[in-house]
């Protein structure tokens, strides 16, 4: 179920980035409710009966990313502060998981059927869509109005300039720029090194994080060693689940202040060095240094989904944002089916070692993500 719905999770970016470029966040939001109203009541209404389960777990992975990418644009509309908007709110994805947590301890202390828990969410993903329809505006903010070309309706853009929101001009309006059809500039962007650079990065560190999550006891019973204490690996975990969703709320700030006052350059640098000190200190043998493994992977988390959104939004704006943080993401998702080979090789051909599978991907992100920061500190990007 996890994998199906992680996966599917991801691939459908490309889906709900076309669907925001062409129908805008209204739309994409509203299709996101629902989609979540289904997963919740095709997980309460299943039981021997009836086995909803999958369905409902792929509805559910699908419907939140819908509800999240149609409001990125929002970031917007306070430029100064744009980075800090786009932490808070990837930051609340994040932790997300944390309801289903709070789940759990009501039907522990309450008992029941835990069934009645997702019949009763259903009431969110409708307020949502009551929300949407009352607050949420048709065209993403920064985006041009569609004008009529012919037969066909076909956004123009002046390419380089950043544009007035559709209810007031929060930004300065630029001097005019040549105009390009909303097509070329999409063409012309996709083919970037700044497009395939943050793509590398999000496809290499995703893979890294989600088979981290996928595998995290199994590796900690890899890293006690002889020491194999139920209790201690028992409390690792414990933090892990804690931490995971806690970091996405609590590093907010932080990676608000990384983002509105400094270089893409530099915070990419600073995600880079997260990542080789979790990938070295993954390969040590010590239960009590996993703690600040932990630590450091659960800031990271946050940290690399923020930048990918931040950048895409900062360096292409919203006239391509959808299609663009789409394809970003569906690739991802595909190249995510490779932590499946990975724990093949540790839990079957390794017998349970891990250190071939993190030395692989220690290598990638440590040697083939350096290169993208130093271009960008070339360009003062």
């Amino acid at each position: 179920m996890f994998a199906v719905a992680s996966t599917g999770a991801n691939v459908a970016s490309l889906p709900i980035g076309a669907c925001l470029d062409r129908y805008g966040p209204r739309a994409t939001v509203l299709v996101g409710s629902m989609s979540c109203l289904l997963g919740n009541l095709l997980f309460g209404l299943s039981g021997p009966k009836f086995d909803g389960y999958l369905a409902g777990f792929l509805m559910l992975g699908i419907g939140g990313p819908f509800c999240f990418i149609g409001c990125l644009h929002i970031s917007t509309v306070f430029p100064s502060k744009s980075g800090l908007i786009m932490a808070a709110m990837t930051g609340a994805f994040d932790a997300s998981s944390s309801i289903y947590v709070f789940f759990e301890i009501i039907h522990e202390k309450l008992g029941g059927s835990i069934h009645r828990l997702f019949l009763f969410y259903t009431l969110v993903p409708v307020i949502v869509a009551l929300t949407t329809m009352a607050l949420m505006p048709k065209h993403s903010f920064g985006k041009s109005d569609v004008v009529a070309d012919g037969d066909e309706e076909e956004e123009i853009v002046a390419a380089g300039v950043e544009e007035p929101t559709e209810t007031q001009p929060l930004l300065a309006s630029s001097p005019a720029a040549p105009v390009v059809s909303t097509q070329d500039l999409f063409s012309k962007q996709l083919k970037s090194v700044e497009f395939w650079g943050i793509t590398g990065t999000v496809c290499i560190m995703m893979l890294r994080l989600n088979f981290y999550i996928s595998s995290v006891k199994e590796q900690a019973i890899d890293l006690a060693g002889t020491n194999n204490s139920s209790t201690a690996i028992d409390n690792l975990l414990r933090f892990f689940n804690i931490a995971l969703p806690a970091a996405g709320i609590i590093s907010i700030p932080a990676i608000g202040y990384l983002l509105d006052n400094f270089a893409f350059s530099t915070s990419l640098a600073v995600l880079w060095g997260f990542g080789v000190a979790f990938g070295v200190l993954g390969l040590i043998h010590s239960i009590p240094l996993q703690y600040v493994t932990i630590s450091i992977f659960v800031v990271m988390r946050p940290l690399l989904y923020t930048i990918g959104n931040d950048f895409c939004a900062k360096t292409f704006g919203f006239h391509t944002f959808g299609r663009l943080y789409g394809i970003m993401n569906g690739i991802a998702g595909v190249l995510n089916l490779l932590q499946y080979p990975l724990n093949y090789i540790s839990l079957d051909l390794m017998g349970g070692k891990f250190w071939l599978s993190n030395g692989i991907l220690l290598a990638l992100a440590g040697g083939g993500l350096a290169g993208f920061p130093a271009y960008l500190a070339r360009g003062r990007v």
